[in-house]
């Protein structure tokens, strides 16, 4: 890639954010969760620290066309794990709260709720507990790794080596998430508001586990059990 496109490319990325984040206080769809609909609690919250790390990864050496042609071949990072916490005032030694989030889905299902109610993890925060949300590998602000899909792109491996990307329909999310035997069509005791439940679909995050690492069972317990 030419100084020139690489210079058009990164002008072309970076406009829609600007464009985005002229419109945050609308709603981009009928579906889509304005900042207008979040609710705001009538005390502060107070925190002692936030902010976000990430967790694990290896550097890695890859093509350029692995990279996507934006550059000449390099070293990257993958398999990190991007982590988000909120130590509240007066509770760094308080039981310390880690929320892990399911398939096709990302850290945004503990944050505010789709109908616009506080989310579990500033709910924890507020009584007082540290709470770390992360995104899994290979997904979200965690990222993954893109090499295998440029290459089948640029005919350097088989279709069939791709991994499977998949995600959770509305007809599998219903029963799935026991809003409902289908969509739109909630049991009668739910309690999951039924107007917002749109909102929900909008947190999907397409999910690859060929795109993540599959660590042993021995190697998880060695990174979980205390040290003696």
């Amino acid at each position: 890639m030419t100084d020139q496109a690489r210079s058009i490319w990164c002008r072309d990325a970076i406009l829609p954010g600007i464009a985005l984040a002229c419109v945050l206080g609308t709603a981009i769809g009928a579906e889509a969760q304005a900042l207008k609909d979040v609710q705001t609690p009538d005390t502060p919250l107070v925190l002692k620290a936030q902010g976000s790390f990430f967790v694990g990864g290896e550097k890695a050496d890859q093509t350029d066309v692995e990279l996507g042609s934006l550059g000449p071949a390099g070293h990257i990072a993958l398999n990190q794990m991007y982590v988000r916490f909120m130590v509240p005032q007066d509770g760094a030694d308080n039981v310390p709260v880690v929320m892990v989030h399911g398939a096709t889905l990302t850290g945004k299902s503990w944050e505010t709720t789709p109908d616009g109610r506080m989310g579990w993890d500033e709910y924890f925060a507020r009584k007082g507990h540290p709470v770390y949300v992360p995104d899994q590998v290979g997904r979200g602000r965690s990222g993954f790794n893109q090499a295998v899909f440029n290459n089948v792109r640029a005919g350097k491996a088989a279709a069939a080596d791709q991994p499977a990307l998949f995600r959770f329909s509305d007809e599998v999310a219903w029963p799935n998430f026991r809003f409902g035997l289908k969509p739109g069509a909630p049991f009668l005791d739910s309690q999951f508001p039924r107007a917002p439940s749109m909102n929900w679909r909008s947190r999907g995050c397409p999910t690859s586990v060929g795109c993540c690492p599959r660590p042993t069972r021995r190697s998880r317990r060695s990174r979980i059990s205390p040290r003696r």
